[in-house]
């Protein structure tokens, strides 16, 4: 069945009380931007076998509108005029009302938005392709993508075993006040952390698509990208699963109990699918598809600045003092290297002035280091079904800058990589130039996994972690290299 998603649909569906969530959200029917004269490289990957190749795809941020961003939606997903401008309607909706509300610290994050939406998808979309099981269903992939961060606009988080909503929360849990934080910081990181969950409600309780058991297999794909919230940290077990669509039953259940509506979903295709065998493979690798392109799609910028693009805005990273040789002292974390390099990030977001974000700020400087390690790194991966083979590369675009930043731009994805446990092997290889061997920065890319090795190696002695329990997971850790090219 062809998924179609709906026109003029509000980002959360007819069933969210609209007067608790986006009542000062406006559609927006243009998107302006700086006037700022830098150009960026939109990644392009094709269907070759290196599925992450790049070609030169200029767009100019001055001249940036909304036609631009329904034009990379429709070239990079294949979806069709009208689906792109919803889903870039939905998009803005959700950062525009997010802003409201979590402003002060939501800035301080990547937002999620129409570019990133569209880089997910397309990478999804290669990755379920080249993967060769002629049994995924691409449209799910590409509807799951296209839905996965819907609910970063707000919605419900589970709190003291009950579901709540984000914006009646009124009460500071001692963990939140001993870092002091005011209640909007709080209610920010709730929606950060649930938003899978709320992808998932919007999908189930809004006509964007029209088919039930499809439109169930999609939410269940979209909250399944997160494995905090989906809990799903092991994609091959079946009652991580299981409790995913469990909690997500529960929560539209509150849904429906809060707004009086009768919204429900195809529960019983969803454990037949993962009580059959070949449709448990199906769902395991459409999963695999997403979180990947989740975690390994982005854009860079590489002239001693790097851009992340993500929304209908974008970031440039400045670096005052570079690093001139390889044999230079790495810095003894990332906020030392932040500050020693002289590091500035400025924001360019769609209506709004450049901001700069503070490095005296304890939320700007994660957002710094998420912003200047992420934009030097050029991530690929490739995966085989049936030889249930993953491997992933990660190039660093300027090798001698910020590399404790850089490490751990690798680092998370190293954290997503390790949930495919579906996949009997898995590589890893940070590719570094081969000036770099021997020297100082060489030796920290090599200590840095050789650390990553011993602490998955006590793990796995101690059996601490439901992460080591299994030799696989051991074996990944022991298969990521740094590589000399």
């Amino acid at each position: 069945t062809q998924a179609v998603i709906g026109s003029g649909v509000s980002i959360l569906g007819e069933g969210f009380d609209l007067t608790k969530y986006l009542k000062d959200t406006k559609k927006i029917s243009s998107i302006k931007s700086s006037s700022n004269p830098f150009r960026f490289d939109v990644r392009k990957m094709n269907d070759a076998d290196d599925v992450n190749a790049i070609s030169i795809d200029e767009i100019s941020a001055s001249k940036f509108n909304i036609n631009d961003a329904k034009k990379v939606l429709i070239e990079r997903t294949g979806i069709t005029e009208e689906e792109a401008l919803n889903v870039l309607t939905k998009c803005n909706e959700g950062i525009k009302a997010a802003n409201k509300k979590y402003k002060s610290f939501f800035k301080a994050f990547r937002e999620h938005g129409a570019f990133h939406t569209a880089l997910v998808t397309e990478y999804a979309k290669i990755i379920a392709s080249n993967c060769r099981n002629t049994n995924i269903n691409k449209d799910e992939v590409v509807y799951g993508a296209l839905c996965h961060d819907f609910g970063m606009a707000g919605g419900y988080a589970f709190i003291n075993g009950k579901f709540v909503l984000i914006d009646e929360v009124n009460e500071l849990p001692e963990k939140a006040q001993k870092k002091g934080w005011k209640l909007e910081r709080y209610r920010s990181d709730l929606a950060r952390g649930n938003h899978p969950l709320n992808s998932a409600l919007t999908t189930l309780t809004s006509d964007i698509i029209s088919d039930e058991k499809q439109r169930s297999i999609v939410a269940l794909l979209a909250m399944s990208h997160s494995k905090s919230t989906s809990g799903i940290r092991h994609f091959s077990k079946k009652a991580e699963w299981i409790s995913c669509i469990n909690k997500l039953e529960s929560a539209l259940n509150q849904y429906n109990k809060d707004n009086s509506t009768n919204y429900t979903f195809d529960k019983s295709t969803l454990l037949n699918m993962i009580n059959n065998p070949v449709e448990f493979k199906r769902l395991q690798d459409e999963a695999l598809a997403i979180r990947d392109g989740d975690a390994m799609s982005q854009v860079a910028l590489n002239e001693n600045k790097y851009s992340i693009l993500q929304t209908n805005g974008y970031n440039v990273i400045e670096i005052k003092k570079l690093r001139t040789n390889y044999n230079e002292e790495v810095a003894s974390g990332w906020l030392q290297e932040l500050t020693e390099c002289g590091v500035t990030d400025t924001i360019y977001e769609a209506a709004e002035k450049p901001y700069q974000l503070s490095i005296n700020d304890i939320d700007n400087q994660f957002s710094m280091k998420i912003h200047a390690g992420e934009g030097n790194v050029k991530f690929k991966s490739q995966y085989n079904s049936p030889n249930s083979e993953y491997i992933a590369e990660a190039t660093i675009l300027q090798p001698n800058q910020v590399p404790q930043c850089t490490f751990d731009a690798i680092e998370e994805r190293i954290g997503e990589v390790v949930t495919y446990d579906n996949c009997d092997v898995r590589e890893f290889k940070i590719i570094l130039p081969k000036e770099a061997q021997g020297t100082k920065l060489g030796d920290f890319y090599q200590n840095k996994v050789e650390s990553l090795v011993e602490n998955a190696e006590q793990q796995y002695d101690k059996e601490k972690s439901s992460y080591f329990q299994d030799e696989k997971y051991l074996n990944f850790y022991k298969n990521i290299k740094v590589v000399y090219k």
